[in-house]
């Protein structure tokens, strides 16, 4: 048995891709955390392999940011703040009346062409299969298609390896099929239900179909739709439509309904051989079971064509909850059958679960979305605002 828990993870399914999800930037400030925490082997260290070593030994397969992890990799430790301290300033020497917006941009941009430098060398060597970093398009926007195409293409000539974060609202599914039709490859965000990913992939079928008929070059283009397995789960929503329903959300309930979603998703989409690739996001600790901790959101998608993006926090305690234990696939095991018919009681995730829950006009004001992108634009407000500061 491999000692590499996160090796182990991707043999069981060779399209199994592991993205880191924050920048790249912040990697070396937080092997050196876990390393001393765990007294992980500083020769053989398995977080060795994330982002050093040929492009075909790494385990990491790709990155996700946002505004918030944008802000963290600037703001990860004095040294670092002071150097993009200093690059704000240069930059500012450089453009002495861009406003502060344009400003905020162009850092969040270099910060994601700088990470995109570290998964450089696994872009090239599966010639645009995998090695991308997602950039997010600013929250504020997410009703604006013209707007969020144009960011698009200013965020995409940065670097080959960025691949754009599109908002799963009507207007951001409608963005993701312009540009997919001009060879940019995108990411889907703000997604929780079943509805929003049957859309994006049609979009991107759309899309697709455009971009052949004009010629364009497809060669570094890949399209994912993001399942925010935890945002949906703890949304203020679920908790009072459950109440409603007189359903108690015990920890594994909780566990299992952004999982079914998932799950279903994941079979209509190879049920439609669509280009799109399913990716997990926002992972979660727990249940907890007979005493001992699991992270469902990882164990319940070994074996499948999935990306998994995977929050520091979760791949720490990966290496403690699967140490030594044999790994199986769990990627076609349909949720039990108990647990899903008392899910189905609560209306929050029926509109969730079922492919007609929600109008596109109504996702917008879905709960975890409206939740999830007002966290987002705090995030890219005090980045904006840090930005400004340092002008």
């Amino acid at each position: 048995m491999s000692d590499n828990v996160f090796a182990r993870m991707k043999a069981l399914n060779p399209d199994t891709e592991l993205w880191f999800d924050s920048s790249p930037l912040v990697f070396a400030s937080w092997r050196r955390e876990v390393t001393a925490k765990l007294s992980l082997p500083e020769s053989g260290n398995p977080l060795d392999r994330f982002f050093q070593g040929e492009a075909r030994d790494r385990v990491i397969d790709g990155s996700t940011t946002n505004p918030g992890l944008g802000f963290k990799a600037v703001t990860v430790n004095p040294g670092e703040e002071a150097r993009w301290r200093e690059w704000v300033r240069a930059w500012r020497c450089k453009h002495p009346a861009v406003p502060r917006y344009e400003a905020y941009l162009e850092t969040y941009r270099e910060v994601a062409r700088q990470g995109a430098e570290t998964l450089s060398p696994v872009l090239k060597a599966s010639m645009g299969r995998r090695g991308y970093i997602s950039c997010q398009l600013d929250p504020r926007l997410s009703d604006d298609p013209d707007r969020m195409v144009e960011q698009a293409r200013f965020f995409r000539e940065a670097s080959p390896g960025i691949m754009i974060k599109f908002p799963g609202t009507k207007a951001g599914i409608e963005g993701i099929r312009r540009v997919t039709a001009l060879g940019i490859p995108t990411n889907a965000t703000l997604v929780f239900t079943v509805s929003q990913l049957l859309a994006v992939a049609e979009a991107v079928a759309a899309g697709l179909l455009e971009a052949r008929r004009r010629g364009v070059d497809m060669s570094y283009w890949r399209s994912v739709a993001t399942m925010m397995l935890g945002r949906f789960e703890d949304s203020k929503g679920h908790e009072a439509s459950a109440a409603q329903a007189g359903v108690k959300l015990t920890p594994e309930l909780r566990r299992w309904a952004g999982i079914a979603i998932a799950k279903r998703a994941y079979e209509i989409y190879r049920r439609n051989a669509w280009p799109t690739k399913l990716l997990l996001a926002s992972m979660r600790i727990g249940p907890e079971v007979e005493g001992r901790p699991r992270i469902w959101h990882l164990e319940q998608f070994f074996g499948g064509d999935v990306v998994k993006t995977v929050f520091p926090n979760i791949l720490e305690n990966a290496l403690v909850v699967f140490r030594d234990k044999p790994l199986e696939p769990h990627m076609h095991e349909p949720v039990p059958q108990a647990a899903l018919q008392t899910l189905l009681r609560i209306p929050y995730f029926r509109q969730g679960y079922d492919p007609d829950g929600l109008k596109p006009e109504e996702w917008g004001v879905y709960p975890p979305v409206v939740e999830t992108r007002t966290s987002f634009t705090q995030d890219a407000v005090a980045m904006e605002e840090w930005v400004a500061r340092n002008l």
